[in-house]
Order: structure tokens, then sequence, then C-alpha cells
């Protein structure tokens, strides 16, 4: 049982957990881990580098993921400028000499809005991590994590390792699973969302996007093989950082699953082009590196 911790101190990371994600490492005797560095990002221009050296250099599959545009995203930030600006406006002193700083201040305010609802979801994620280590965490959001807990045991995934990186030397691919519970072949992701809507009519649901499923169909891959798309399952946990407490499990499986995974590399190939770059090395291991 997890003992909750009272205290208000912050949980820090560990100094290997540093990595910003973007960029993930190989080798035989140490498996899959993140790059990162001590005074910054690992970008592109490091990775190349590491590329010249014969070493490995994957790109996360948020990062092909990236290549995607998100109508759902924009559409949401557009909604909070105009919102912004219709509250400016009530506020008096708008004239056509102040328009440029008022656009400005609307979509600063814009801006920041999602940020509240980022930070939670990180700490939220930090925070259920903990909990399936068995480890201590945070009081302040029992009810986040109690409610994504339940949701896990829901699936059949009690037990399930956090946060294992993996990858595909043949795709190119790296990244670092939420969930995977390999008796059941199951991955899951966890996804915080502030930008759904509140259905006062029936039960309000958080939505998964196509790109969370390209996403867990990657994992689910990477981790178990072919062998994920015959027998696996993958779960999108939607936990909402409107709502404490509520949390939408979206479960997919093989039928789902292979397209996604086939939409998820026609990605990689726009990745590649874009960035003149191809990480892919299905002969590493052959090459004894």
């Amino acid at each position: 049982m997890t003992t909750l911790n009272q205290t208000d101190a912050p949980i820090q990371a560990a100094k290997a957990d540093h990595g910003d994600g973007h960029f993930y490492g190989y080798t035989k005797d140490r498996g899959w881990f993140p790059l990162y560095n001590e005074g910054g990002t690992f970008g592109m221009r490091e990775a190349r580098k590491l590329h010249e050296a014969g070493q490995i250099a994957m790109p996360s599959a948020t990062g092909y993921i990236k290549c995607l545009n998100k109508p759902h995203l924009t559409d949401w930030q557009m909604e909070e400028v105009a919102k912004a600006m219709f509250d400016l406006v009530a506020d008096g002193g708008y004239g056509e000499k102040h328009k440029e700083a008022k656009v400005e201040e609307a979509l600063e305010t814009a801006r920041n809005v999602s940020k509240p609802s980022m930070d939670l979801g990180t700490i939220i994620h930090a925070q259920v991590e903990r909990a399936i280590k068995g480890e201590d965490y945070d009081a302040k959001y029992q009810i986040y994590v109690d409610a994504v807990m339940k949701e896990l045991d829901a699936a059949g995934m009690s037990g399930c390792q956090a946060e294992l990186c993996t990858g595909s030397l043949k795709y190119g691919i790296g990244g670092k699973i939420d969930m995977s519970h390999d008796a059941s072949l199951t991955v899951g992701d966890l996804k915080t969302r502030g930008s759904h809507r509140i259905n006062k009519v029936k039960p309000s649901k958080v939505p998964y996007y196509e790109s969370d499923l390209m996403q867990t169909a990657c994992y689910g891959y990477c981790r178990y093989g072919n062998a994920f798309f015959i027998s696996g399952r993958a779960v999108i946990f939607g936990a909402s950082t409107l709502i404490p407490g509520l949390v939408t499990p979206h479960v997919f499986t093989g039928k789902e699953l292979v397209p996604a995974f086939e939409a998820f590399l026609a990605l990689t190939a726009v990745w590649r082009y874009t960035h003149n770059c191809d990480p892919r090395r299905p002969l590493f291991e052959e090459e004894g590196k």
C-alpha cells in the first residue's frame, strides 16, 4: 500500500530523468535510455554528432507526431484568444492606436491559459508514476491518483510497470511508456487534458485523439513486437485537469492499432525527409555496437 507524502516539499527527479525526451540512445548492455545535456536540451545538432560517431540517437515517438497539424488544439487556442479579446474590450480603453498592444496582450493571455493545466498535468503524471512504483506521493493529488489507479485495476493492469524506455532500431524510434503490463501485452498512456468540454447534461468524458492512438501503437510494437497487434491492447487514460477525479479509459485492439501504426510509420518518413536525417539502424546489433 502506498503511503501518502503529507509534506509540501517538491519531489525531485533523478538526474537520469532530466532528459527532455526528444531523443533516445541504445546500447546492448544498457538498453534504451533518454539522451540529455547538462547545459540544455538535446536536439538535432547533438543527434547528428552521435550519428556521425556511429552511435544511436532515435527521435521520440512524440517527436515524430509533432509533424502533425493538431486542429483541435488550434481551435481551442483561437477560442481562448477570442475570449481574451472580448474581456479586454469589455474593460474599455480600446482604440485604434492601442490596437496592436491590445492584440499582443490578448495573445499573451491566451498563451498563458494552458500553462496551469500543463503544469498540473506534469504533476499528475509524476504522482501516478510514484504510486505505480509503490513510492510515496503527494497527498494533495490523491483524488487524481486514486482515479487513475482505479481505472488501471479495471483494465486488468494492476502490477504494471511505469515509465519504461523502449524503441525500435529497425524504424528509428525511441520513447518512454507510461504503463506497460507484460502479462497481457498491454501499454497504457496517461493523457491529462484541460481543453475538453464539461457536459452538464450527461457524464463528461475526456477525449482521445488519433495522435494518441498512433503513439500507443508505436510503443506497443516497440515493447512487444507484432504480437502486440495480434493479442495485445492499448489503453489511453484521459485524466481531466478541469474535473478532479474524472478519468476516461479508451481501449483499442489490433483492428484499430494496425492502421494507427501504419499512419505513424508514414510520419517517420515525413520526419526523415524534412530533417534530411535517417536514424534507422536495423543492423546495429549485427555490427557489434
